[in-house]
């Protein structure tokens, strides 16, 4: 007899898990048998091992958020040293090459009009683990990869992750409009430790929204995939670093500059169609021009001497007796 649990297809959005209700902690390496509180989420018969919670730090030194050895850093949401997020243990005997698969549950995107998928990550690791993240249709009897170039703010616009990306929290995002018109999608992540015991790889905070109605937090770079976003809600750039957007010739339609050390435009104009929210930080566009295409006056929010533009700001107008707004400055910091 076998005690089997369903995995409720998720209908309702935003989605978000911080698996902050489970209670199942392991922290042995060869540990198998956790088994998720959350809906869906789960390990699998087949791989190398289980993916289990933590909290503070996992247990091998120069691994893990902030260097791990219980180093006390913290998750990333709700951002506390006793706050959970899920990981895998690398020490002996999981190395090397080993796998582990952590599966979703699965998702209904139909009714979505710019299904977005975002992660925050831990991978620092010297020994060379990979993470990547697939897709299945059909119940998980084959997947596909998630080219994570469709829109994704990773140092590597590659369908594998695999560089050491530091002690901090990196953000994933990934546009899933190629999905839109499936009912039933359920994603894999997929860890191969490196060559040393030092390949602990984290995640924390996923969620699944729709970006036609709800901002989407950027924390990092963003390279624009595809044209999902010239109808959403909103971006809103809130980095806790410098971050570098990159239009490649796509429209957003709102975005929001929430980052006290500014936002770069690179690679081509960055043209807005309804609004733009200077909220912090300044936004250089270098050679490039923000175009806002909406002639309302209200096209622009906000702007002051720590939010501005310090360079090339174009806005269409309309014939009334509005005033419009150019906050610009000739440099990026206050008083410029």
């Amino acid at each position: 007899t076998l005690t089997v649990t369903s995995a409720l297809i998720v209908t309702s959005y935003p989605y978000e898990t911080a698996f902050e209700n489970e209670t199942n902690d392991i922290t042995t390496a060869s540990a198998t048998g956790f088994t998720f509180n959350e809906n869906g989420w789960r390990n699998v018969t087949g791989d190398d091992g289980d993916w289990r919670t933590d909290a503070g730090g996992t247990g091998s030194t120069n691994s893990g958020p902030g260097g791990g050895s219980s180093s006390g850093v913290s998750d990333h949401y709700p951002g506390t040293t006793s706050g959970k997020y899920i990981y895998t243990e690398a020490s002996t005997p999981n190395y090397p090459s080993k796998e582990f698969h952590l599966w979703s549950p699965p998702f209904d995107l139909s009714s979505l009009t710019s299904p977005t998928l975002t992660f925050w990550y831990s991978m620092y690791s010297a020994s060379g683990a990979q993470m990547a993240l697939q897709y299945s249709l059909d119940n998980g009897i084959t997947f596909e990869p998630v080219n994570l170039p469709f829109m994704c703010v990773t140092t590597y616009p590659i369908a594998v992750i695999y560089e050491n990306m530091g002690t901090s929290w990196r953000q994933g995002f990934v546009d899933l409009s190629s999905l839109q018109s499936n009912s039933n999608v359920m994603f894999r992540f997929l860890i191969q430790t490196g060559t040393s015991w030092d390949g602990d790889v984290c995640l924390d905070d996923i969620k699944l929204v729709d970006a036609a109605n709800t901002s989407v937090d950027v924390g990092e770079n963003i390279t624009l995939g595809s044209s999902a976003y010239d109808n959403a809600y909103g971006l809103t750039l809130n980095g806790s670093s410098p971050q570098t957007l990159t239009p490649a010739g796509y429209n957003v339609s709102h975005i929001t500059i929430n980052n006290s050390n500014g936002v770069t435009i690179d690679g081509g104009d960055l043209k807005i169609d309804n609004s733009l929210t200077l909220t912090n930080g300044v936004i250089n566009t270098g050679t490039n021009k923000v175009i806002i295409s909406n002639t309302s006056a209200s096209s622009l929010i906000g702007g002051s001497t720590t939010a501005y533009i310090n360079g090339n700001l174009r806005r269409y107008l309309a014939t009334n007796t509005d005033t419009y707004s150019f906050p610009i400055g000739n440099g990026t910091g206050t008083g410029n």
